[in-house]
């Protein structure tokens, strides 16, 4: 079917495949490359909260959400929370489950120190927050570069939302620029994430 953008933005980034195994053990190839050269880096001067507006659906196969930041290849440098079900083994049971985080975070690869890591409680309906402080999957800062933040939410089966937003460290304080978009044009719980706002704060 037809996907539908939103009018905040014409295109949303087509996904490219991750290669970074567990969170535990991710050392991006972007940390790597900034330790060797020396790079100086901005980052733990500043966060990024993704806020929206969260509606539980009512139906089997929904309700499902990730977040997490990738680089400038595509490549993970930090999750920031998954729904239980999929984080703990829904992926596989459910294939149609968050796709487009499960191929950029590899949770078949995941100890079991990971999933506790990762893995929350679906959200309260309401107005939610999500931070990002600037760090990798070690705590390390990440260096000066591009980055991606990313929201995915499973609406019903093989219907997704997504929502990302680019930030440059070092980072300026203010709202970022939101694509979002849905992977099917249906009105099957389109409702349930709404309002995504994603803004740096500095410390």
């Amino acid at each position: 079917m037809r996907a539908e953008k939103s009018s905040r933005s014409s295109t949303a980034s087509s996904a490219s495949s991750a290669s970074s195994a567990s969170p535990a053990a991710a050392q991006t190839s972007a940390a790597s490359s900034a330790q060797k050269s020396g790079a100086a880096s901005s980052a733990g001067a500043f966060a990024v909260t993704i806020a929206y507006d969260y509606a539980r659906a009512d139906t089997a196969a929904s309700n499902q959400m990730a977040a997490w930041v990738e680089d400038k290849d595509g490549k993970l440098v930090k999750n920031l929370g998954a729904t239980r079900f999929t984080a703990t083994g829904g992926f596989a049971r459910r294939k149609e489950s968050l796709p487009l985080w499960v191929s950029k975070a590899h949770p078949e690869q995941w100890k079991e120190s990971d999933v506790d890591a990762v893995a929350q409680a679906t959200p309260q309906p309401g107005h939610q927050t999500i931070t990002w402080d600037g760090t990798d999957e070690t705590g390390a800062p990440v260096p000066d570069g591009t980055y991606t933040i990313w929201l995915e939410g499973t609406l019903y089966w093989t219907s997704d939302y997504r929502a990302h937003a680019t930030v440059t460290v070092p980072a300026k304080g203010g709202p970022l620029e939101v694509t979002d978009e849905f992977t099917e044009d249906t009105a099957q719980n389109r409702d349930m994430i709404t309002n995504v706002k994603m803004t740096v704060h500095g410390k």
